[in-house]
């Protein structure tokens, strides 16, 4: 063709179904978009971090950086309660309760080594939901004992 579009990564975010288990019915789904800012940030490189939204409190970094890895290889991750420049924001503290906040669903920013396999990251076109709890990995929910 005379025309070729140029190859730019979906505007839409790429969905990735998402199992706590392998015999689980219930299916979530993780949002992952190209992390896009308008300062540059050197821990979260624009062509190399991608942005994943709809992470279920019970996550751990271990476990989205093990999930991220099948994408290229992941050299951070950082959880967040919801989008922003850094996780070191200012707990506020209840006048009414005392210990740590509930959590809830959590968001957050993969750095990869390579901007190919951001770009990875961001076009997977997968329907096997990725699992969380598998025999290799087990996950840690509710209370632990001590």
């Amino acid at each position: 063709p005379l025309f070729s579009p140029p190859l730019l990564p979906p505007l839409c975010p790429t969905v990735i179904p998402l199992q706590v288990s392998p015999r689980g019915s219930s299916c979530r789904q993780l949002f992952v978009k190209q992390h896009r800012v308008r300062e540059a940030d050197p821990q979260r490189p624009q062509h190399r971090t991608v942005f994943v939204l709809n992470l279920p409190p019970y996550i751990s970094q271990e476990c989205v950086h093990r999930l991220f890895s099948q994408c290229g290889t992941v050299t951070s991750v950082e959880l967040q309660e919801k989008p922003g420049p850094s996780s070191k924001s200012k707990t506020q503290e209840s006048t009414f309760f005392s210990g740590p906040p509930a959590q809830g669903f959590q968001v957050a920013y993969v750095v990869f080594k390579s901007s190919a396999a951001a770009k990875r990251a961001v076009s997977l076109k997968t329907q096997e939901p990725w699992v969380l709890n598998t025999t290799q990995h087990p996950l840690r929910t509710g209370l632990q004992s001590e």
